[in-house]
Order: C-alpha cells, then sequence, then structure tokens
C-alpha cells in the first residue's frame, strides 16, 4: 500500500479522497498534479482495498477508481470498497473512452457515483469531477435529512392535539400558505378546504368574526398575539379554539410569513361554564331571586354558547325526593310531561341515575345504554339520543337537582 498526504489548502475546505490505483506511476502522477493544481485535496493513494478492519469510511470525502477497472469491474470493486469501509461514499469512476450507455449506467449507481473519462488532459477535469461528486452527495444526504424530518414532523403532527399552520402577511391582505395534515382528524376538514379563500372567516362564529379580525391587524404591530374564539368543525358542531399566531419572518418580495397554532378547548369552555352555572344557582337560591328567571338564564346562555345543546335543568323536591322540570325551554313539553317526577335511582336515564350516584353520568347513545332502557321510546319520539346529566348540591353535599344537557345525535365528551 501507498500512502500520499497532501497538504490542505487554507482557503477551501479540505476534501479527502481515498484513490484506488494500482499502477504506482498513475498515483504519482495524479499526486503531483493535484499537489500543484488543486493543494486542497488530500489524496491517499491504495494499490487494493483496503481490510474490511482496517480504515474507517470516516476518513474520506471521495472515492476515486482508476481507469482501467471500467464497466462491471469498476462497480464491483466500488461495492467491495464502500462495504470495507463501512460507508457508501460518493465516487468518481475514471473510464478509458466515454460511452454514453456506460456513462449513464455508472452514473445511475446507487450512492452518488460519477465518471470521468481518461482523455489526454483529464487530469486538469479530476478536481473539479471530484468537488461535484462530494457536493451532489451532500445535496443528496441533506434532502435525505429533510425527507427523514419532515416525516417524523407528519407522524408527530398525525397524533398531536394541536393543529399548525403558515400565513402570508401582506400589506392588510392576509392568506393561509399551509396546514398541517392532523385538521381533518381533528375538525373534519381537509388541508386543501383549509387553504381555500374565505374558509377561516366563513367557519369563525358570526359573533366572533369581528374580534378574530381584529387579531389580525394586531398581529402586524404587535408581531404575536393569542386570542379565544368559536370556530364550527366539519360535522356543524361548534368548537372553542385557542389561536396563537407569531410572526416568523419576512420573504423576499416583502411580505411576512406568520406560524399560527389551533388548540381546541372546548372542553375547558365547556367546565367552566358548568362551574359558573352551578354557582350562579346556588347564589341565585341563596339570595331569594325569582327561580323560574335564574334558570331560564341559566338555560339561555348555555344554549347560546353552544347552538347543537338542549338544556334541561331538574330540581329535586323536598318533600318526596322526586325530580321536577324546573327548565328545559328547547326540550318538547311532551318529553318534559314525562319524565316530571322522575324518582332518582340508577337506570332512570340520566338524570335520575345522576342524582343517585350524585357524580357526572354521561350516556354517549341513548338507544343502547341500559340506563336509558325504560325511557329510550320517549327520547327517540323526542328526537334525542344522547344525555349528560351533572347534579348540583348545596354546602351540606345534598342533591338539589340536576344539569342535563342533551344531543340530537351520539356524542361523547371526547366528540365535544
Amino acid at each position: 500500500m501507498t500512502t500520499v498526504e497532501i497538504p490542505a489548502s487554507a482557503a477551501r475546505p479540505r476534501l479527502r479522497v481515498l484513490y484506488l490505483e494500482p499502477d504506482p506511476e498513475g498515483g504519482d502522477r495524479t499526486r503531483r498534479h493535484l499537489c500543484g493544481q488543486a493543494p486542497h485535496i488530500d489524496l491517499r493513494v491504495v494499490a487494493e482495498p483496503p481490510p474490511a478492519q482496517g480504515d474507517s469510511g470516516d476518513a474520506f470525502d471521495v472515492l476515486l477508481l482508476h481507469p482501467r477497472r471500467a464497466g462491471e469491474d469498476a462497480l464491483r470493486e466500488l461495492d467491495l470498497l464502500r462495504a470495507r469501509l463501512g460507508r457508501e461514499l460518493p465516487a468518481v469512476v475514471l473510464v478509458e473512452q466515454e460511452d454514453a450507455q456506460e456513462v449513464e449506467r455508472i452514473r445511475l449507481h446507487p450512492g452518488g457515483v460519477d465518471c470521468l473519462a481518461a482523455h489526454a488532459g483529464y487530469l486538469r477535469d479530476l478536481p473539479a469531477a471530484l468537488q461535484r461528486a462530494y457536493d451532489q452527495a451532500e445535496v443528496a444526504r441533506d434532502r435525505l435529512k429533510l425527507r427523514q424530518t419532515s416525516q417524523r414532523l407528519e407522524h408527530v403532527l398525525a397524533i398531536s392535539p394541536t393543529i399548525l399552520y403558515t400565513l402570508a402577511l401582506d400589506g392588510e391582505a392576509v392568506a393561509a400558505t399551509w396546514v398541517s395534515g392532523n385538521i381533518e382528524r381533528l375538525m373534519g376538514f381537509t388541508p386543501e378546504q383549509a387553504l381555500a379563500p374565505g374558509w377561516w372567516l366563513d367557519r369563525v362564529h358570526p359573533e366572533d368574526r369581528q374580534r378574530a379580525l381584529q387579531g389580525h391587524s394586531m398581529l402586524r404591530d404587535a408581531g404575536a398575539v393569542e386570542q379565544v374564539y368559536r370556530v364550527f368543525d366539519g360535522a356543524g358542531r361548534l368548537r372553542w379554539i385557542r389561536d396563537e399566531l407569531r410572526v416568523a419572518g419576512a420573504e423576499g418580495d416583502g411580505a411576512r410569513t406568520a406560524i399560527g397554532a389551533w388548540q381546541d378547548i372546548t372542553g375547558q369552555k365547556l367546565d367552566e361554564l358548568m362551574q359558573q352555572v352551578r354557582i350562579e344557582v346556588l347564589d341565585g337560591l341563596n339570595l331569594g331571586r325569582d327561580l323560574g328567571d335564574i334558570l331560564l338564564l341559566i338555560v339561555k346562555r348555555l344554549e347560546h354558547a353552544y347552538p347543537d345543546m338542549l338544556v334541561s335543568i331538574l330540581l329535586r323536591d323536598a318533600s318526596d325526593g322526586r325530580l321536577y322540570t324546573g327548565c328545559a325551554p328547547s326540550l318538547p313539553q311532551d318529553y318534559n310531561a314525562a319524565v316530571d317526577g322522575l324518582e332518582p335511582a340508577v337506570g332512570h336515564g340520566s338524570c335520575g341515575s345522576s342524582a343517585a350516584l350524585g357524580t357526572r353520568v354521561i350516556v354517549e347513545d341513548i338507544e343502547h345504554h341500559p340506563y336509558w332502557e325504560p325511557y329510550a321510546h320517549i327520547a327517540r319520539a323526542a328526537g334525542l339520543a344522547a344525555c349528560w346529566s351533572t347534579p348540583f348540591k348545596d354546602q351540606h353535599g345534598q342533591i338539589l337537582g340536576t344539569f342535563g344537557i342533551y344531543y340530537r345525535r351520539p356524542r361523547s365528551p371526547e366528540d365535544s
């Protein structure tokens, strides 16, 4: 084995080349030329592939195969050399004659392979060929890393509860340019639908649109904005969204890019609203306010915030312990009459079971739940398919009544 070390140039990055050349004169000729014309190239010349436990591929950047190894022999020897080094390094194969088909076949070999015809002045072209092979391999590696990173990001977003998106801010104009694919799982819209002009504003609740638009105006000046508003999902259900936006930078044409994140906080908002409603009921009762007015106000607030929700408040009569309709303006009168005087007991619908157990009862599908077996036909006639019930108590823990939330189709808290 012959080893030739050539000093690296301080002006250019080192390019470490392993040259497979059994002819000492050929190796020496290449060494002298590169020493004078391309001193940044560190050339190591070997007469045969190193043993498997010898040199590491990390010690080299490019492989060079001599001109007497053309065609299949050169490619087989290249594969052997790569295997011995334990790394698929880019390579330049020297060929005696430049045959178009042969050149194409060599260049299609895996791992980044270029070829150079060994004509009379080929040494002048050799530094550029080596650098080109290395640069192309680096680009390919960067692209692979980018693909792998993108795939990992896609996998993370696929299970993430947060929807990411980007906006282009050009003067007063705002346009969505990208949205993560999990919007289809979380909101029921494809990315293509979400990128259509006007889609976002059409989905925002009419009462929240002006405020949401003002957030975009504030973003231009403040550089970041966080706001909460309601949107309709693909099934027409109302969702509370926390929308966070930050300006990321400017494009070459002067337009700025903003990165945004949507998070569904409907469950949190519902819990907050239910807690507030329970407090208002207790406060109103303690202060002696007109009970009918208190209950009607509460029901209207709930149904206004969630238009697909039908609310019923049942009150427990202290004399017989049964539940009677306190306020349920959106439920059919026949249904309210049928459940008036409901006995608190497990199996007496959602509200009767909730009052008996003292805990929230979630029935996602009335038609197929055992708690509703005696009342399924009544709910079916009223067009009710799901019912969630939460008891409210006095300061001593005694049940005062229940909040019942109905839906016209099967519904789980996760759906909400």
